[in-house]
């Protein structure tokens, strides 16, 4: 009997321990009835908690895969901008090389060009020479075809002027310039405008010179004394300048001095002649000829 009445005191036991798992709030009761039948089933609070434990962590494998991806891009944009970093470097340097080359390129190019063109400049001016030698000698070949030849001949007492020339132009002198008014003076057309200027100098300077002979005219003896007026200093300082000479000078071998008789040879001749301290006949014809073309210029 004492057995026996141990028995129920076990049950007693077990029923209160579950009833105070019940009690004490335990998330869950496998023994639980659900119909007061007996049966069991699962507590409802725990599927609640599993399926927030559940969004949780995939909610976490969701930001950890996000971490991967964002990483992932991160280090890969990373790539990009030091390969593209790389690649503009690369570039940089090709266009430096790039510049630098067409530079000494449009330097040589450069250089070729001005040598040409320095050489066709040269080529250029020698043909201008040429062509202006050639251009001044077609001048005064027409020149010396219109030009008397007789105009710078050396006359003498060997060598005289044929009495039948006669230059192709011919100008009256003006009377006022005429030593006899009543007699028609003539002259080469192409000196009476520098004859008259030198008569026109010497008056402002107060020197009277007039025309006693001029072409074919003659003097049948000269102007005795001359040699000894205002006139004739005045011509030795000034006629050069007007293209006239002093036909035979004192000493001279060809001709007796006659201090009245100047002759007209043109600025450029006169000029070297008063320059070099020279006199027509101390010079070679060949020389003289060389004046010809520019006598009236």
């Amino acid at each position: 009997m004492e057995r026996a009445a141990r028995l129920p005191s076990r049950r007693l036991i077990s029923r209160t321990r579950v009833t105070l798992g019940i009690h004490k709030g335990y998330p869950w009761n496998p023994l639980e009835s659900t119909d007061g039948s007996g049966a069991l089933r699962y507590n409802g609070g725990m599927r609640d908690d599993v399926g927030s434990s559940a969004l949780v962590i995939v909610l976490a494998f969701a930001l950890v895969a996000l971490g991967l991806v964002g990483g992932a891009g991160a280090w890969y944009g990373y790539e990009r901008i030091v390969a593209l970093s790389e690649r503009v470097a690369t570039l940089e340097a090709e266009v430096a090389t790039t510049t630098d080359r067409l530079a000494r390129g449009l330097e040589e190019t450069t250089s070729t060009l001005s040598s040409a063109l320095e050489e066709e400049q040269q080529k250029s001016q020698m043909l201008q020479s040429q062509f202006g030698t050639i251009s001044d000698t077609v001048d005064v070949l027409d020149k010396l075809r219109t030009l008397d030849g007789q105009l710078l001949k050396k006359y003498s007492k060997v060598y005289f002027l044929n009495e039948n020339y006669m230059p192709s132009q011919l100008s009256t002198i003006p009377r006022e310039y005429a030593y006899d008014e009543s007699r028609d003076y003539t002259i080469a057309s192409p000196v009476l405008t520098q004859l008259s200027s030198m008569l026109r100098a010497a008056k402002r300077d107060g020197i009277e010179i007039y025309v006693n002979s001029a072409y074919r005219s003659g003097l049948n003896g000269g102007l005795t004394g001359f040699d000894s007026t205002p006139a004739y200093d005045w011509l030795q300082k000034n006629a050069y300048r007007y293209g006239f000479i002093l036909s035979y000078p004192p000493s001279n071998e060809h001709y007796v001095f006659e201090p009245w008789h100047w002759r007209f040879v043109g600025e450029d001749l006169a000029d070297h002649l008063h320059d070099e301290n020279l006199t027509f006949y101390e010079i070679d014809q060949r020389e003289i000829d060389t004046y010809l073309a520019n006598i009236y210029d």
